[in-house]
């Protein structure tokens, strides 16, 4: 059964910005939020740390995971900030907000009074795979409905303290105009996009496709999906890792797991390298999404230990978040 924001009691909440992260203010007060300079990002991670040896999964506690789904996050830069994707009645699933308090911990909190981000204007459907630029005046995020078409809305805003304006479609030449398009991630300087397509009337066969632009205010031109990893299976909601020279995707044919492909600015290699994330067998590993500072690797699995499927990560073990 889909339940509609008005249903819920749900407002567009105001917006205060906050370091590398939207700062959603359910009180929207007048205060005006931190410059877009502060949100960028300071510089790239110690090299040896960000190329270390990962650590063992952990599932994000508080009260993050539930007895639905989660799956489609997105992490600010300081690490305080989630949004996620909550899975609801009818197959409609919902963004959601959660923080931390203390620094590297793995405890999220959900504030009931403020945690669904309502947009105006917004298509019901399944809201998922949320990203957010580094300045935190744009927010892309997909809408799914009824499992069979889907596209990436576009929101923007003028100022850190003012809300999101109403959605709009993600254009751009070369852009499948059919089908399911979901999934955005976009390199550190914002220029190079991937998402994943799938196309009517073939269940479960994502192709991941690219995205490239000349500027931040310029149209993206899409190429056809990447040939190296295109098969009949499932390649589906890539994360771009912190320098963009590789990428890290869910692939599978019923047993799916995270890989890694090189990228050396214009493909993707082929023969992507399994990420070692420990999976038990059987699990599901999905939805990645890789730190700006390169530190942690947010995915949701139904590895043993959740309910359902969960928001998981791991961390570098020469760093935390």
């Amino acid at each position: 059964m889909s339940t509609s924001a008005a249903a819920l009691g749900l407002t567009l909440l105001g917006l205060a910005g906050g370091c590398g992260r939207l700062g959603f203010d359910p009180f929207g007060d007048d205060e005006p939020g931190d410059s877009a300079a502060a949100l960028i990002d300071a510089g790239p991670p110690d090299a040896a740390c960000a190329l270390g040896e990962w650590g063992a999964p952990e599932r994000l506690g508080g009260n993050v995971n539930g007895a639905d789904d989660e799956g489609g996050a997105w992490l600010s830069a300081d690490g305080e900030e989630l949004i996620f994707s909550r899975a609801m009645a009818g197959g409609d699933a919902t963004l959601v907000r959660a923080t931390r308090t203390t620094p590297g911990a793995l405890d999220y909190t959900v504030d009931p009074t403020q945690a669904s981000l309502v947009f105006p204007n917004a298509a019901p459907g399944a809201h998922d795979n949320a990203f957010v630029s580094a300045d935190g005046l744009t927010l892309w995020h997909d809408i799914i409905t009824g499992g069979t078409s889907g596209a990436v809305v576009v929101h923007t805003r003028s100022a850190l303290d003012q809300p999101f304006l109403s959605p709009t479609p993600l254009t751009g030449a070369g852009l499948p105009a059919d089908g399911v398009v979901c999934c955005v991630d976009l390199t550190a300087d914002e220029l190079t996009a991937a998402l994943a397509y799938r196309r009517p009337g073939i269940p479960d066969d994502y192709d991941i496709f690219l995205g490239t632009r000349t500027s931040l205010v310029a149209d993206f031109t899409f190429s056809p999906p990447e040939p190296a990893l295109q098969t009949l299976g499932f390649e589906c909601c890539g994360t771009w890792s912190h320098d963009g020279a590789s990428l890290v995707y869910a692939q599978g044919a019923g047993d799916i797991q995270l890989y890694r492909a090189p990228f050396d600015g214009t493909a993707l290699a082929a023969g992507g390298e399994v990420l070692e994330v420990a999976r038990p067998a059987g699990a599901l590993e999905s939805d990645p999404h890789a730190s700006r500072d390169g530190q942690t690797l947010l995915f949701s699995s139904n590895r043993p230990g959740s309910s359902g499927r969960d928001l998981w990560m791991i961390r570098r073990t020469c760093g935390s978040p």
